[in-house]
């Protein structure tokens, strides 16, 4: 019986700690009695504990038979008036490099020299056209898009499981972040980019940054399990860039129709890199259901036709830069000299190609490929733009 009261007393001292109300240590005013004795006051600058926060245990010094403590820890911070304020959730360096990763910050600075990029050559090539405020405001649009992207098809990766088959480390499946948070920077990131496209004047620069951010958010759940759409949908956001940047810059009909042979050849191009990607994810997409071209025709095959669309893609790059079916006959020596860094570039992706064939889809050929294949291609696409 004595225990059994004993036990009785300490509940009745842990509710009426939890009704106390805190004040300052340093206040003068005192802290009613915790059941059975005081709470002596000390001025090390700890808190006492508000109401609705929970009761932690005690020290051990405070666990004797002869005395009981309620000693709470507050997770509040007390504010002017003696009452403690709601501390900041910060989020640890840990937690910021994982959204970094997330974000892919590394394609900042392509997607914005896209927009850039077709802003000078539909501008009229004139230098000063980089420094229209429009032309920024479509370029932080367009990098917004890509991290935005990026953070979200983690995320229903993550969702689907796939990622845990094909990219543990990440930080969703190892659990670095949560995935409400990520969540919520992503649609933070998607909402800062609508704002942005609200503020354009033009109907078309609006519609551009509107169907990107839509695309790029409904491509894990809608357009990665229709097969092609997929590496369409990736493409055509990113083709769109040059025409964007070209659009704020002001250009013409004319301007823009230069620019349609380096669009299409980038299109091609970056269907040829997802076709690539998606060999590296063939076991996650296969497991989780997603019927992409490597899983339905094999990796060869499906590699296959990707670099020969890329190459048709190519030229019709090269014969826009020429001028057309009539500049064929009489090209300039510029022309000619862009047109053998084109193919220079060219030989080298498929020379990339060749080793991954014969290494016979070695995982890490492909993962090189992957990762070198955008010099080549960004180089061959500024020359064409450049010179269109």
């Amino acid at each position: 019986m004595q225990v059994l009261r004993g036990s009785t007393h300490a509940s009745v001292r842990t509710k009426s700690c939890e009704r106390r109300t805190c004040f300052s240590t340093s206040s003068a005013m005192a802290v009613p009695p915790c059941s059975a004795h005081l709470l002596s006051t000390q001025r090390t600058g700890q808190h006492l504990a508000t109401a609705g926060a929970s009761c932690s245990p005690a020290p051990a010094a405070c666990h004797t038979s002869s005395r009981s403590a309620c000693c709470c820890q507050s997770t509040m911070q007390m504010g002017p008036s003696g009452f403690e304020a709601p501390r900041l959730p910060f989020l640890s360096a840990k937690e910021i490099a994982s959204y970094m990763s997330m974000a892919r910050l590394h394609n900042l600075v392509p997607s914005m020299a896209l927009v850039l990029l077709g802003a000078w050559a539909g501008g009229g090539r004139r230098p000063d056209i980089l420094l229209s405020p429009l032309v920024w405001a479509m370029a932080v649009a367009s990098a917004g898009v890509t991290c935005a992207s990026m953070m979200i098809n983690d995320y229903f990766d993550w969702a689907s499981g796939t990622d845990i088959i094909n990219s543990p480390n990440k930080p969703l499946p190892a659990g670095h972040v949560t995935p409400d948070r990520a969540v919520l920077v992503a649609s933070s990131l998607y909402v800062a980019v609508l704002i942005i496209a609200c503020c354009m004047p033009s109907p078309a620069l609006r519609a551009i940054t509107a169907l990107s951010a839509g695309a790029t958010l409904l491509y894990t759940p809608v357009f990665k399990r229709i097969t092609a759409v997929k590496n369409a949908c990736v493409a055509a956001v990113i083709a769109a860039a040059p025409m964007s940047g070209a659009l704020a810059a002001g250009a013409g009909m004319d301007a823009l129709q230069r620019l349609v042979a380096p669009t299409a050849f980038s299109f091609t191009a970056i269907i040829f890199r997802e076709v690539l990607m998606d060999v590296t994810d063939m076991e996650g997409d296969r497991a989780a259901g997603v019927r992409t071209l490597p899983v339905l025709l094999g990796g060869p095959l499906a590699v296959g036709i990707a670099t020969a669309l890329m190459v048709c893609g190519a030229a019709v790059g090269v014969v826009g830069l020429l001028g057309g079916a009539a500049g064929l006959a009489h090209p300039s020596l510029p022309q000619v000299a862009c047109a053998a860094l084109v193919v220079l570039q060219l030989s080298q992706l498929l020379s990339q190609i060749h080793t991954v064939y014969k290494s016979q889809f070695n995982q890490k050929e492909i993962d090189a490929v992957v990762m070198d294949c955008m010099k080549p291609i960004g180089l061959a696409f500024i020359i064409l733009a450049a010179m269109s």
